[in-house]
């Protein structure tokens, strides 16, 4: 195979990819709007995981990796409890709000001001 024919296969399979992208754009634009619209679903049957968006990415991603050709809509089906047994031992750990409940505050400081 000499230069000329090399760069005639290369050219051809070039132009071949070029028309084939109008196709693959398309479909992953169809992809993504599908996705968009069953999470926004999801998060609006679910408002509580919407604070919690960390929990829902593992969850889904663990299920995911074990079922990597089910769809999307039976992965989130499948997510929702497991999700909702993590925000149960999640919620009690608000750092945002401390609980105060059964704590004696009241305690004598040293002469030094050391706690």
């Amino acid at each position: 195979m000499d230069s000329i024919e090399r760069e005639n296969i290369i050219n051809e399979t070039i132009e071949r990819v070029f028309k084939m992208l109008p196709d693959v754009l398309g479909n992953l634009m169809k992809s993504h709007a599908v996705y968009a619209k069953t999470n926004r679903k999801f998060y609006a049957d679910n408002p509580e995981f919407a604070t919690h968006k960390d929990i829902v990415l593992q969850a889904i991603s663990k299920i995911e990796e074990k079922n990597p050709l089910r769809s999307y809509d039976e992965i989130l089906k499948e997510a929702t409890p497991i999700i909702k047994e993590q925000l149960k031992l999640v919620k009690p750990l608000s750092l945002m709000t401390p609980n105060k409940e059964g704590l004696n505050l009241e305690f004598p400081l040293s002469d030094n001001g050391a706690l």
